[in-house]
């Protein structure tokens, strides 16, 4: 199972952490994990390339982590957009994908 923490400091979405491997099938053959791991290094390379956020990543084999170091609304908004989108993959694949939020 694929489990996604993301951190938010009152309204804000500041940092995500995803960890583990879905499951849902065979590497090159599991459409979740490419679900996931599609939307998140999408996510991180807006925030790091493009809007050239000062961030924390760290990325591994099953590992991605974002930290914001600096306040940049649309980097929060691409956090709580990737929220929403895990969300939603997970409620079509409960079994291998689980999201929540830590305040």
């Amino acid at each position: 199972m694929t489990k996604v923490v993301f951190e938010k400091k009152g309204a804000i979405f500041n940092s995500f952490r995803v960890t583990g491997h879905t499951g849902y099938e065979e590497s090159g053959k599991d459409i979740v994990c490419s679900a996931v791991s599609s939307l998140t290094i999408h996510t991180v390379n807006l925030i790091c390339d493009d809007l050239k956020c000062d961030a924390t990543v760290d990325n591994d084999d099953g590992y991605i982590y974002l930290s914001l170091n600096e306040k940049n609304e649309f980097a929060e908004l691409l956090i709580k957009a990737l929220e929403k989108s895990l969300r939603d993959v997970s409620k079509q694949y409960p079994r291998f994908l689980k999201v929540e939020v830590k305040v």
